[in-house]
């Protein structure tokens, strides 16, 4: 059974290493990645991580995946891996190797996450980060988009038109 397609090798040490050297424990880093520990814990047991937890859990201790990955055995910084990123491989690359269903949740959630929401009733008003959300609350969020879409087209008659073509 090999590695899936979205999944990285990752060498387990190194993340505990730096781990230790920013005094964090794994269940903070869960706890602020918004990552399940055991599925975490699972991942650093088979040495094989999920591209969305590796970027996240790389963002949030300030170090590149590639040297999570072992790409790279300079300690360089997130932000020196997105300078190295940007130079080295276009986004539109990066896009293509996604497939259909993952461009288009990565394109709603990048969307979304540009938006302001107001509180109904009041003068509050905030910016949400969906493309962090850790998957249980993305699913959650997508089959609510999808919902209101059908909600929407039901109610302005969208259908209309091509029943009549048939």
């Amino acid at each position: 059974m090999g590695r899936s397609k979205d999944s990285e090798t990752i060498i387990p040490e190194r993340i505990k290493a730096i781990l230790k050297k920013r005094k964090i424990t794994q269940v903070q880093l869960c706890e602020d990645i918004r990552e399940n520990k055991d599925v975490f814990n699972r991942c650093l047991r088979k040495g094989e991580m999920p591209r969305m937890i590796l970027f996240s859990t790389a963002k949030k201790l300030n170090i590149s995946p590639r040297y999570l990955t072992g790409e790279t055995d300079k300690e360089e910084s997130y932000a020196d891996y997105e300078e190295w990123f940007e130079t080295e491989q276009s986004v539109k690359e990066w896009i293509a190797t996604l497939d259909e269903e993952a461009r288009l949740k990565q394109s709603v959630l990048e969307y979304l996450s540009r938006q302001t929401y107001s509180m109904p009733g009041t003068k509050k008003s905030v910016s949400i980060d969906f493309e962090n959300l850790y998957y249980p609350h993305e699913e959650d969020l997508l089959f609510q988009l999808r919902r209101t879409a059908w909600i929407f087209a039901i109610e302005h008659d969208l259908f209309k038109e091509s029943e009549e073509g048939e």
